[in-house]
Order: structure tokens, then sequence, then C-alpha cells
């Protein structure tokens, strides 16, 4: 349910936290916007296409009715109020990452049971801030009450941008599938603990598989992203 189409870019599977609401923009109520059109396909923002049929509402919709048919005897319809609507204090929603911040919008306009996000976070470095259906509640409906919201999350202990008292060298590159490098974002910059952003410029390459590599004192990490055009 997290696969989506950008307008703007036409790549799909893009973050809302780095991709649509990162980079350059400061509009703390764009998380919101992109995620409630996610949920529910209806045109909030520019920056994405979801139509009704795509969405996480009515995917489910969809999943729970069937269930309600397939298997009668298995309490599926305790899920749905109708056809077309679905009895939300009856469910519990949870997700992790992207899935965990629909989870969270699902929770703030829905009364849900309950709301469980793991390493989920809105945050926009460039304001310092996390967006504003987190930070500012009166923003939403507030269906869900606060007490069941639960949330995890994790920092990796031996990467050293999670020491608040550390500076180190930082160097994060593009390499194409055959271990040729396409880019350098940073080049063994020292920077301090906290989020950082870095955008590749993939004007010249072709659609296909690349691997990211961050070098940060002795901690290195690869990890794979698909470019498709």
């Amino acid at each position: 349910m997290n696969r989506y189409t950008s307008r703007r870019q036409q790549e799909p599977a893009q973050s809302v936290n780095f991709d649509l609401c990162g980079g350059l923009n400061t509009d703390l109520d764009c998380y919101a916007k992109v995620r409630l059109e996610i949920k529910d396909g209806i045109d909030r923002a520019p920056l994405l296409n979801i139509t009704r049929p795509n969405s996480i509402e009515n995917r489910l919709l969809k999943l729970l009715a069937y269930l309600r048919r397939r298997f009668p005897n298995d309490g599926w319809a305790q899920f749905l109020a109708n056809d077309s609507t679905m009895s939300w204090p009856s469910i519990i929603v949870s997700g992790h990452s992207q899935g965990g911040g629909h989870a969270g919008i699902i929770g703030r306009y829905h009364p849900v049971a309950r709301v469980i996000m793991f390493a989920a976070m809105d945050y926009n470095s460039r304001e310092g801030k996390p967006a504003n259906w987190i930070a500012a509640p009166t923003s939403t409906p507030n269906a869900t009450p606060a007490e069941r919201f639960f949330g995890f999350s994790h920092q990796r202990p031996d990467f050293p941008l999670n020491d608040q008292t550390r500076k180190v060298g930082v160097t994060l590159k593009v390499f194409d599938v055959n271990g040729r490098e396409g880019a350098t974002l940073v080049g063994n910059d020292v920077l301090t603990a906290g989020q950082h952003v870095r955008s590749w410029e993939a004007k010249n390459v072709t659609s296909g598989v690349y691997f990211y590599r961050i070098f940060a004192g002795d901690f290195q990490e690869t990890k794979k992203m698909i470019l498709m055009r």
C-alpha cells in the first residue's frame, strides 16, 4: 500500500520524508496532506496523484470485504460497519518507517483501537521541527486519544552521528551494479550529529539498480536503491 507515483518526477515508491516533503521544502503541513491523499485518494497535494481505488482505505475495504465473504466464520465482519465503511474503533493500525507515518495519520483522523509506529517520524531537517500533524495535534481532528499511540525507535549505537559529542568525516557515494562510482554526494565532510539531506542529480544516468555507500569514521554501510524514469 506504499507504492504510488509522483506527478513531478513520475517515480514510484518515493519517501514522504525525503523525496516529497523533505529537501528544500519547509512546509510542515506537507506531510499530512501527502499522507491523507495516500490514505483516502482525495487530491490535496500537487506532489503525487493517488486515486480513490488506489488509496489505503479502498484497498483495506476491499480486502476486508473479501475476507468476510471468503471466511464468514472467522470474525472479519467486526471490522466493517458496512461495505463502504470500516469499523475503525475495532482496528489496530501499525507500520514501520513510511508505513508507521501512515498509521499515525490514520489514528489522527479515525478513532482506532490503537496506533503502533515503528521507527516512524515526519521531521523537516531544514526547519528542525516535526511535521505539524505530530507537533501540533490541534491541526488534526485527534480522533484517537494520545494514550492509544505507541512509538518505538532505535538508534544504532555503532553509528557515529548518533553520538552528540562527536564530529566525524562523512563520505556518501553512489555506485552502479558493476561497482563503478557514479557520484560523490558527500566528500569526507566533517558533520555533527543530526539529520543531513543530500540530493542526487541523476539526470544523465539510465534507469536501474544503484547502490549508495556511507562512510562515517569507522562505520560504513551500503544500501540498494532503484532509479525509474
